[in-house]
């Protein structure tokens, strides 16, 4: 997974630690995986950029963001704290979905049918919500968008989101984490003048995939590399705020503590 990542997202540490991070309740736990896990993400990344060249990686161009300063950790903070009850609501429509997918088209030929209407209808009416965010973000970046169309556009999302993953559609969810984070920081910049806006979509992209995910770590690494290195200790903060406040957002089902004991790759 480190290296599927480090290829796909061009973002070779912060794939690495996303996959050592997200299967455990208790953090990166298996930490004999790490250098393995490295070395394989970066031979993704470098296989594919000696393939196909840099231009395949899915990099977000943001303007320059200005030097460090106490208001722009106060603001970073800020925008993480926002994302905590938007990933718990977030987190209760993606279960809400797969229920009722669960419940009433158990066929996979109806499951991707009322998904990909659902999908269809979403994006006829929120283009924003077509594919999974990455193709999305500059176009979001260079326009004013007024506050219903984004908090429109987040909820949209979301339920997009749920539909792919449910209804058995290709398709991931970092990435549309990345931009829902980024819809809401900038919704966040809309209703706060105060916040900067490209700050603001960059805090709310590394705190949301934290809350959501539990990967404070990799959130903020992933983040940083999709914008080629904009703000990194405000951005880090902003993961970890928004790690540390949302304790019960558990999205990922599957998660569980280490059973094996730290010697358990050694041989007698």
């Amino acid at each position: 997974m480190g290296a599927g990542f480090g290829a796909i997202l061009g973002a070779p540490i912060g794939g690495a630690l996303l996959w050592l991070e997200l299967p455990h309740e208790r953090g990166l736990e298996y930490y004999e995986a790490i250098i393995p896990t490295f070395v394989a993400s970066f031979a993704g990344y470098l296989t594919e950029a000696a393939l196909g060249g840099f231009h395949l990686f899915p990099t977000w161009h943001v303007s320059a963001v200005a030097p460090i300063s106490g208001g722009q950790l106060v603001a970073a903070a800020a925008v993480a704290v926002v994302t905590i009850p938007f990933g718990a609501l977030y987190t209760t429509i993606f279960d809400t979905v797969g229920r009722l997918f669960n419940r009433w088209s158990p066929a996979i030929y109806v499951r991707t049918t009322v998904a990909g209407l659902g999908i269809g209808l979403l994006g006829y009416a929120l283009p924003l919500t077509y594919f999974y965010g990455g193709s999305k973000m500059n176009q979001l970046v260079g326009t004013n968008l007024g506050l219903g169309v984004l908090v429109a556009t987040l909820l949209g999302t979301m339920v997009a989101a749920a539909f792919t993953i449910n209804g058995n559609w290709i398709g991931g969810l970092i990435v549309p984490h990345m931009f829902m984070g980024a819809v809401l920081g900038l919704a966040a910049s809309t209703v706060v003048p105060a916040l900067p806006p490209i700050l603001s979509m960059l805090a709310g992209m590394a705190a949301f995939n934290a809350v959501v995910t539990g990967t404070p770590l990799s959130s903020a690494l992933i983040a940083i590399a999709l914008t080629d290195g904009a703000s990194i200790t405000p951005v880090f903060l902003a993961a970890l705020v928004g790690f540390v406040g949302s304790p019960l957002v558990g999205f990922l089902q599957t998660a569980a503590p280490r059973r094996e004991p730290p010697n358990f790759h050694v041989g007698d």
